[in-house]
């Protein structure tokens, strides 16, 4: 995988809020000039690198099919989606509270019977409806063009909670049970993100994901790099030039939209994640 930066298109500096001052946001539309996007707001492609709106410790890695879009929901939104989660029950099942709309199915192991429920009947969670989401999952998939695979549209919302230093270690979605189509929104704080190239992890970056953002896993960035969430102690901002302390106070929650594969759910991995890894 290169590491220096590449040219982008036209297309992919539009996206990114390069040398075109459009951006893909819910307010945004493209340029008429622009006639390789596929679909409203969204493009075939982006590796993140030249992104204005994004924040990267390493902005020389490029991470192919990686796409970051800043405000892809709106304050509202944001708050009736915090008010929705709220007001449902928790599962304390991992060290970080979780919820799951849909379908039930979060680890790569379907033999460890403490952590992955036989069916969902035998689940500690609490049957969540995901179409308490389905405007959202509208525009992901009807307006935005994602999710075009040999599957389909996202079966599952995972909720996650951190509260403090918590975070995920790096992994990547294991490809058995999990679509090709990972969709991440972020809400309530900012947090930085790891992705490291799974071949060689001395080729890594961290990138901000700001409140109400969306952040996507598809081609190589879904399946050749691994992400996780850091546990450091303070969040640099550098729009605002804020450092934010993650302390007993700071909370963010994201949604983690994905296409479970109910035939990849029964099968066994040869090795297991890191304890901190259930995703």
């Amino acid at each position: 995988m290169a590491t220096t930066e590449s040219t982008l298109s036209s297309t992919e500096k539009c996206c990114c809020g390069g040398d075109d001052s459009s951006s893909m946001s819910t307010s945004s539309t493209p340029s008429n000039s622009i006639s390789t996007i596929v679909e409203p707001h969204m493009v075939e492609y982006n590796s993140l690198t030249g992104c204005k709106e994004l924040f990267s410790t390493n902005p020389k890695v490029v991470v192919p099919g990686a796409i970051y879009i800043k405000n892809y929901i709106s304050e509202e939104e944001e708050e009736r989606i915090m008010k929705l989660i709220d007001s449902k029950a928790w599962c304390h099942e991992i060290c970080r509270r979780t919820q799951m709309y849909g379908y039930t199915y979060y680890h790569t192991r379907h033999n460890l019977p403490t952590m992955q429920p036989v069916n969902e009947s035998s689940s500690n969670y609490q049957h969540l409806d995901l179409k308490e989401f389905d405007w959202l999952i509208e525009r992901l998939v009807e307006r935005d063009g994602l999710y075009k695979t040999d599957y389909g549209n996202p079966t599952q919302c995972l909720v996650n909670e951190y509260i403090g230093t918590q975070g995920i270690s790096s992994h990547v979605d294991n490809p058995g049970p999990f679509g090709d189509i990972i969709t991440l929104v972020s809400l309530n704080k900012p947090i930085y993100m790891v992705l490291k190239l799974a071949s060689n992890e001395n080729i890594q970056t961290k990138i901000l994901l700001e409140p109400r953002s969306l952040f996507v896993m598809k081609d190589d960035s879904r399946f050749k790099w691994k992400h996780g969430i850091t546990h450091m102690k303070q969040v640099y901002v550098p729009s605002t030039g804020e450092t934010l302390i993650r302390d007993e106070n700071y909370r963010r929650v994201s949604l983690t939209f994905r296409f479970i594969k109910t035939d990849g759910t029964k099968k066994v991995t040869n090795e297991d994640p890191n304890a901190d890894a259930l995703w």
